[in-house]
């Protein structure tokens, strides 16, 4: 699961934990969407981040920490796995 915060009607930002691997770090994954009146289809923007929540720096620690406990409060409880390719 997600966390989704629509900020217009074409563009949005989406919030989730993913892990890469089954045993690989669990990634804090933000990113913006968009879609056009045109093509209602969500794609990805340009602007985002994925922070590994390892070994991160303190000030930025405390931004990660409030993210999650969003998506803890909404029910995310593992992280969703994304399978490598080949």
């Amino acid at each position: 699961m997600k966390k989704v915060i629509k900020v217009s009607e074409h563009k949005r930002w989406e919030i989730e934990l993913i892990r890469l691997e089954k045993k690989g770090p669990t990634l804090l994954n933000v990113r913006q969407f968009y879609c056009t009146k045109k093509d209602p289809e969500w794609k990805p923007g340009r602007q985002g981040m994925t922070l590994s929540l390892e070994g991160e720096k303190p000030e930025s620690s405390r931004m990660i920490k409030a993210m999650i406990a969003v998506l803890k409060s909404e029910g995310e409880e593992k992280p969703r796995l994304i399978k490598k390719e080949s």
